[in-house]
């Protein structure tokens, strides 16, 4: 009994919510996920990193510069700690902005006009 409760645990524990966005998102096919302990490992990023990582950046944002294992942390200087975060900060860009990122544990701010 014990063991399948610790398998039960490490499976929660490893999972992540994940999203798409849709063709009603400026940056549509953006593919983000929460951090797990399994994505920090596999892109090198502390265990103390906040934000969400970028599983694939879509054919938008990647012209805007944004690759495959940044950690996305701000939207138009609004923080991102959650997918809720993200949505609502990307529902809101209308016309431009600023994304933050840390890319090889450096923190970058890609600008950008629609």
């Amino acid at each position: 009994l014990k063991s399948s409760k610790i398998d039960f645990c490490s499976k929660i524990f490893w999972e992540a919510k994940q999203i798409t966005l849709g063709p009603e998102f400026i940056f549509m096919d953006l593919q983000i996920s929460e951090l797990t302990p399994e994505f920090q490992s596999k892109f090198g990023l502390s265990f103390s990193s906040d934000g969400l990582i970028v599983l694939d950046p879509g054919r938008i944002a990647s012209r805007l510069g944004l690759r495959r294992g940044d950690l996305l942390r701000e939207v138009n200087r609004k923080p991102i700690d959650t997918i809720e975060d993200a949505i609502s900060a990307i529902s809101s860009i209308k016309s431009g902005g600023s994304i933050t990122i840390i890319r090889s544990g450096r923190r970058v701010s890609l600008r950008f006009r629609l």
